[in-house]
């Protein structure tokens, strides 16, 4: 498994890859947060668009915890 870790508002947002599937996850408030995608194909289109979403599915999430 491969996990890229970023920081985003103060939160740690963890990125992995495995199996054919991008996810990530936070925590707050002692809670979990995540979401997995499974990638299409290999392409970078694809693997570029689950990505995007999966960030911007983390951003929408801590906004909506705040």
């Amino acid at each position: 498994m491969d996990i890229y870790s970023f920081q985003i508002k103060g939160h740690q947002i963890d990125m992995t890859f495995k199996k054919g599937y991008v996810a990530y996850t936070f925590e707050k408030d002692g809670k979990s947060y995540g979401q997995k995608i499974k990638i299409p194909s290999r392409g970078v289109m694809d693997i570029v668009s689950v990505a995007s979403l999966l960030v911007i599915n983390a951003f929408e999430t801590l906004e909506a915890l705040e």
